[in-house]
């Protein structure tokens, strides 16, 4: 469902994938990104093994270049990269390199749900296969 002005919707209709609708039409969203870092683990699921995890950390190639051409290029807002489908694979050699990610998927973020307190939506990443990201500078 795509989101517009003249188009309303009810309130009891709102659900995640509209909620990201309406988001996207206010978001910045880069088409191409700077592997800062990466963060990744398992979880043990019991019989079903381990499932690996893993999230680049990205920043914005345009934003990042107007801030270094002032010195201040460690200002760049940090994005999150989800990757789907990994397996344990090695990630140290991304750090540095260019990503195109104008096809990724997008994904809300969400806090951890503690107690009776459910996960509330704080953010929005990328997300992507991992055997799907297109290095196009190293």
């Amino acid at each position: 469902m795509t989101a517009t002005t003249d188009k309303k919707i009810t309130m009891n209709k709102i659900d995640e994938s509209t909620l990201l609708d309406l988001v996207l039409g206010q978001v910045a969203i880069p088409k191409t990104v700077k592997v800062v870092d990466y963060q990744n683990g398992d979880i043990d699921r019991g019989d079903k093994g381990l499932l690996y995890w893993a999230n680049l950390q990205v920043v914005d190639t345009e934003q990042l270049a107007k801030l270094a051409s002032i010195g201040m290029e460690d200002n760049a807002d940090v994005l999150k990269l989800k990757l789907a489908n990994y397996d344990n694979q090695n990630l140290a050699d991304y750090v540095g390199t260019v990503l195109d990610v104008s096809n990724a998927g997008l994904v809300f973020t969400k806090s951890r749900a503690t107690g009776n307190r459910s996960a509330e939506i704080n953010g929005v990443a990328f997300r992507q296969n991992f055997d799907e990201l297109e290095v196009i500078k190293k």
